[in-house]
């Protein structure tokens, strides 16, 4: 199995070709472009690239070993497309969880400057026994939605890790009111103030702090296209879990 920054790097650049024809635009400036170019030869690649090769056995799991996992036997990912499941699911998970763990997954942009909106916003309740993935890419205009998830979140506390609440309020009017009245905890600047030095990123947040990395595999996937796999359902389930986790760890480690 390749590892997850080969597999990103060749997705993105068969999308690239899939939608434009060409890798003219193609944004690497978030790659390192001497593994691009070692990966692909100087761009020459097949064309029908299937990401069963990769993939041959769909699993609620990281795409890589040795990494974090979610206990299933605990933790439901329920994925949420309506609002009378939100509002059902919700009030059975979250009403009595004052925390809750917050993050989004962006489809990678396939050339440079495309303006592109969060396709699934995940949260996770304190007691780690439900992960819903809201379908922000389908309610992004509906009101009635982003009415009721303003009403379910009034006086709650959300963690995040670089949660920028100004990227999700790019869906309109109703979730950025919703967004920019939230309480936040960033655990970057709990885990800074209790430490004084700088929280890297995630993962080795998560290697510090629950013994293990997270696996980034599935981060640059198309996370705009239906239904998600459960690789992906996976991925996005537990970026929102490690925030409580780590939270949780920090709190019980201060003095």
């Amino acid at each position: 199995m390749k590892d997850s920054i080969s597999i990103n790097l060749e997705v993105q650049k068969i999308l690239c070709l899939y939608h434009y024809g060409s890798l003219k635009n193609f944004n690497l400036t978030r790659r390192n472009k001497n593994i691009f170019n070692n990966l692909f030869n100087g761009g020459v690649i097949n064309i029908n690239f299937n990401l069963n090769l990769f993939f041959p056995e769909e699993k609620y799991e990281p795409i890589e070993n040795n990494c974090l996992k979610i206990d299933l036997k605990k933790t439901k990912i329920i994925f949420i497309d309506n609002n009378k499941d939100f509002i059902s699911n919700f009030e059975k998970y979250f009403k009595k969880s004052q925390y809750i763990g917050v993050d989004s997954e962006w489809r990678e942009p396939v050339y440079i400057n495309e303006k592109i909106i969060p396709s699934i916003l995940q949260i996770a309740n304190y007691n780690e026994t439900c992960a819903l993935i809201i379908d922000t890419k389908k309610l992004e205009n509906d009101d009635t939605f982003w009415q009721s998830f303003k009403n379910a979140i009034k006086y709650k506390i959300f963690i995040g890790y670089d949660f920028n609440t100004s990227d999700i309020a790019k869906f309109g009017n109703n979730a950025q009111t919703i967004f920019n009245n939230i309480n936040i905890i960033d655990i970057i600047d709990i885990f800074q103030q209790r430490y004084l030095e700088k929280a890297e990123s995630l993962s080795k947040l998560c290697f510090n702090f629950l013994g293990k990395n997270l696996c980034k595999g599935c981060q640059c996937s198309q996370w705009d296209v239906r239904p998600l796999s459960k690789f992906q359902l996976h991925y996005a389930a537990l970026d929102a879990l490690v925030c409580i986790q780590i939270f949780k760890k920090i709190k019980s480690e201060r003095l």
